[in-house]
């Protein structure tokens, strides 16, 4: 749904592309508008739009043949121009964003699966490096593999590795831009028997940036991250907007106990959800449980609403993992939280990953761009360094699937997992500085 959507950073979906049945993956980067006529995946979901870019597979264009394509849909030409789903030049038009058919997923997976494994070998060497800063995070009941999993999965090679992409010039974002948003979208075909499973790269957040409360806005945000199966996740902030139909059997229970309403915060109006304001409530909670355990008693202090929609708010935490009562009676945090007292835990984790990153690249991107040197996008014209972003995410989503494996980072997908393919994490906007681009 396209409201859940403008809260992600990165999503990942598989679609029908037309009778031929070509199925497709396509994602966002970035912050996206709450108007789906500045989506390019609006438009990337028209059938119409998707048979003519199967045609230009072989080449560019010419007015015609794109007024052909438009001639029985409200779709102007200047709308995929805006979007960046077409280029033109001179009198011809091109793919104007990264586009990635079957035969250029293979060459790229081959590459993946090739050298993703060292990447992933780099971390293990350094494991006992990164557990000692682990160690560190004062929480005891947080697992450390959970705390590996959002520091290293999450914030590091997803969004930092994003970050440090760009900083050094291996990858340049073709963004999409507006007042207040700005991301780029790509599309990948699907490859027989290629599984995407435990490919931890999508991440969803709230509040930031215009999606953020309008009265005392928010001075952290939620995040969950998980592959491209774990959708629906039920972790925050998605939970806050899914609708009844996409929530289990007892987690519908819980919410409707706890209350659904129509949300008309965070620049956005969507009904029958849990919402912001449950979203606000969740917090504080998460953040006094990160100073200690404590019992609904102690709870009860700083939260606004009666005493059943706090204990009610204490089952669901309980139901999605994120807290657990104990045999005393008190809640013990069970996900990330990073206060401000944690940002040089976090600040020394993400540097010593990110000199791997670095180091990583440095020695493979070169071979990587020779490689890879004949892609469809490429011979529109669209620059490599603009591709890079979801050749990125191929190349740091096996590296989780392998450091999961190995017991590095948490396994999603774990057998005492209630909710399976993804974990949340909390944290204070001044300890990771989200950029999302």
């Amino acid at each position: 749904m396209v409201i859940l959507l403008s809260f992600q950073h990165h999503f990942l979906v598989a679609q029908k592309a037309n009778v031929n049945d070509r199925v497709f993956f396509s994602g966002q980067a970035g912050t996206l508008p709450t108007d789906s006529k500045y989506l390019a995946k609006t438009y990337w979901n028209n059938k119409h739009i998707r048979n003519l870019i199967f045609l230009m597979e072989s080449g560019p264009v010419d007015l015609s043949i794109v007024e052909g394509a438009i001639e029985n849909t409200d779709i102007s030409i200047s709308d995929l121009l805006r979007v960046k789903i077409l280029r033109k030049q001179d009198d011809l038009y091109y793919v104007g964003f990264n586009y990635f058919n079957a035969d250029d997923m293979i060459r790229i997976h081959h590459l993946v699966d090739s050298l993703g494994s060292e990447l992933a070998n780099a971390y293990l060497k350094r494991q006992n490096e990164f557990y000692h800063l682990f160690d560190k995070y004062p929480v005891k009941s947080v697992n450390k593999n959970i705390l590996a999993f959002g520091l290293v999965a999450g914030i590091s090679l997803n969004w930092d590795g994003l970050s440090i992409t760009k900083e050094h010039g291996f990858r340049i974002p073709d963004l999409v831009k507006g007042e207040g948003w700005q991301y780029s979208f790509w599309a990948s075909e699907e490859v027989p028997n290629r599984n995407y499973k435990a490919f931890y790269w999508g991440s969803s957040t709230a509040p930031f940036g215009i999606y953020n409360y309008d009265v005392d806005p928010a001075d952290y945000a939620f995040s969950s991250f998980g592959d491209p199966y774990s959708e629906p996740r039920m972790n925050f902030p998605d939970i806050a907007w899914h609708q009844p139909n996409s929530l289990p059997p007892q987690i519908l229970s819980l919410a409707q106990k706890i209350g659904l309403e129509t949300n008309t915060d965070m620049n956005f109006k969507i009904d029958s959800v849990l919402g912001a304001v449950t979203m606000k409530r969740v917090a504080n909670i998460l953040f006094s449980l990160r100073e200690k355990p404590k019992s609904i008693e102690e709870l009860k202090t700083g939260f606004t609403g009666n005493e059943s929609k706090l204990n009610e708010t204490m089952a669901l935490l309980e139901e999605i993992e994120y807290a657990k009562r104990s045999p005393e009676g008190t809640y013990d945090l069970l996900i990330p939280v990073f206060n401000y007292e944690d940002s040089t835990l976090v600040k020394n984790v993400l540097g010593l990953s990110k000199e791997i990153i670095v180091d990583w690249l440095s020695i493979h991107y070169d071979n990587i761009r020779n490689e890879l040197s004949d892609l469809t996008s490429l011979k529109h014209g669209v620059p490599f360094e603009s591709l890079f972003t979801q050749v990125w995410h191929e190349f740091f989503g096996v590296t989780t699937r392998i450091l999961s494996e190995k017991g590095f980072i948490a396994d999603a997908y774990a057998h005492d997992i209630k909710y399976q393919g993804s974990f949340g994490i909390l944290s204070r906007n001044i300890v990771y500085d989200q950029k999302f681009e």
